[in-house]
């Protein structure tokens, strides 16, 4: 189905805390009819949700740096142990 209330622009997810994490509910609402909505619903008021697409290289370049030193900290601490 294409245009399910999940892809709309009007439709805003509800989530339930777990753990440690949020998990995404199987409903929300749609503020179009200002109602609750199942995700998988379609309406005659459906319109489409432009995401952004653009990569922010700053932030990727950013965590991989961060992934790396981290890497190379594990293998450091392993490296020693194996030596003792």
């Amino acid at each position: 189905m294409e245009k399910e209330c999940c892809r709309c622009k009007f439709f805003k997810a509800y989530y339930s805390r777990a753990y440690c994490c949020y998990l995404r509910e199987g409903f929300g609402r749609c503020s179009k009819k200002k109602d609750f909505v199942k995700k998988h619903e379609s309406c005659p008021d459906w319109n489409y949700r432009k995401v952004s697409t653009n990569i922010k290289r700053g932030i990727v370049i950013k965590n991989l740096d961060t992934a790396i030193t981290n890497i190379s900290i594990i293998k450091d601490f392993l490296e020693e142990r194996m030596e003792k």
